[in-house]
């Protein structure tokens, strides 16, 4: 994967950014250094980074499987729920895949599991400081483990003050306001800190990829816009480089392969974002209909390819030093790729509208406030509508599979149920 590769590289070349989640980065940087100093090099520090990703995975379903005991899940779903979480392919191949998304996924769930915790005591009307404290763990973990969690997070906490507005409960002020603080650090670390620490920060281009999508589409379908704005969007990007590396579905063709400036790009990013919306008002069809290519797998199960785009089985090597074999294949001549290789049952598309249709028998049940219960899943969903990179991509709404196991039980969970529900 490109991802790890990228991680990998940041440590061997010396670079401090953020591009790459800057928490896993040096992570794997950390691992590596150490692995050098004890004599070995990637390949064991892969080993030990796969290693610790399968401890805190198993710490985690220990955890929720704890979470649902004590919230008197049935026993014989709680079996089931642990065997396909266990020994379903693809949570075992996200366990022990060396890159960004098997962290956040893991955050995700924890935190998520906190949310539901949350909404059932407000809905009794009083708060717990441990539940409080897991919550704002999640949050941290959340953010600094992708980098559009800051942004599911305010959007969940949008969703949070609306839902709550009129909800009187113990500890409601000191509750927004943890939250509130909480957002304001992570806000500076990854701003000001960053961009003081760093070589250099994700920047906003990587979190609109869309509207840079919709720019470049504009010149290669040739849309409708003045001389000095066609100008002005090769400073940005050289015409011919966006109509070499331009591909509908895939902005980062345009991100990553493009002879796009940086530098120029990061020193002027409201500009752009200027030029895109006088662009948009000139050539709504264009940007319609990048938009819709853009953010299709989300939303269309019939197009949505599943599990196959988020997890990688061909041979390949990295730097001349690590190589990713199918030994069995070479040893013994068979092969169990096609084990994890496609999984055409999951289906990212597929997911959003099981958590709408969970949404809605949430809200028929307890009342429109019950929205909190899937807000988490819906804020990310959101992200990906905004700055999705690829149109197909499993793994960048992977955790609604997850968590797709507790948001189902928030539907059959009494109000006693639930811990403080």
């Amino acid at each position: 994967m490109s991802d790890t590769q990228g991680s990998i590289s940041y440590y061997y070349d010396g670079v401090k950014t953020n591009r790459f989640p800057f928490l896993y980065s040096s992570f794997i940087g950390l691992v590596i250094s150490i692995s050098e100093k004890l004599g070995h090099g990637l390949r064991l520090a892969i080993v030990i980074i796969a290693i610790i990703q399968m401890l805190f995975a198993m710490a985690l379903l220990l955890y929720f499987c704890k979470w649902m005991l004590d919230r008197r899940v049935r026993l014989l779903v709680v079996n089931i729920i642990m065997a396909v979480m266990t020994f379903m392919p693809i949570f075992s191949t996200y366990v022990i895949s060396i890159w960004k998304d098997t962290p956040f996924v893991m955050a995700f769930l924890f935190w998520y599991l906190a949310v539901i915790d949350l909404a059932g005591e407000i809905r009794n009307a009083g708060i717990t400081k441990q539940t409080v404290i897991r919550f704002v763990i999640g949050i941290f973990l959340v953010a600094f483990t992708r980098n559009n969690g800051i942004y599911l997070l305010l959007i969940f906490f949008v969703a949070f003050l609306l839902i709550n507005i009129k909800k009187k409960y113990i500890g409601k002020k000191r509750l927004i306001s943890v939250f509130a603080v909480s957002l304001a650090v992570i806000a500076v670390i990854q701003g000001p800190v960053y961009d003081r620490v760093l070589d250099s920060g994700a920047g906003m281009m990587e979190h609109l990829g869309i509207p840079l999508q919709q720019v470049c589409a504009v010149v290669v379908y040739d849309g409708d816009m003045t001389d000095s704005q066609y100008e002005d969007i090769g400073y940005y990007i050289p015409h011919d480089s966006i109509r070499e590396k331009f591909a509908p579905l895939d902005v980062d063709y345009i991100k990553w392969y493009s002879a796009i400036n940086y530098d120029y790009f990061h020193e002027n990013d409201i500009d752009f974002l200027k030029l895109w919306i006088k662009l948009g008002l000139r050539n709504p069809g264009i940007y319609l209909r990048e938009y819709a290519l853009q953010t299709c797998g989300f939303w269309d199960i019939a197009i949505s390819e599943g599990a196959s785009a988020c997890y990688y089985t061909s041979n390949y090597t990295y730097a001349e030093v690590l190589a990713q074999n199918d030994i069995l294949d070479e040893q013994f001549g068979f092969s169990l790729r096609n084990l994890i290789e496609r999984f055409g049952w999951c289906n990212g598309a597929l997911l959003f509208w099981l958590f709408l249709g969970i949404g809605f028998r949430l809200m028929e049940k307890r009342g429109w406030r019950a929205f909190i219960l899937v807000a988490p899943q819906f804020a990310l969903w959101g992200t990906l509508m905004i700055a999705t990179p690829i149109a197909i991509s499993f793994r960048y709404i992977s955790p609604l599979l997850f968590t797709l196991p507790a948001g189902v039980l928030t539907m059959f969970m009494s109000n006693n149920a639930e811990k403080g529900a």
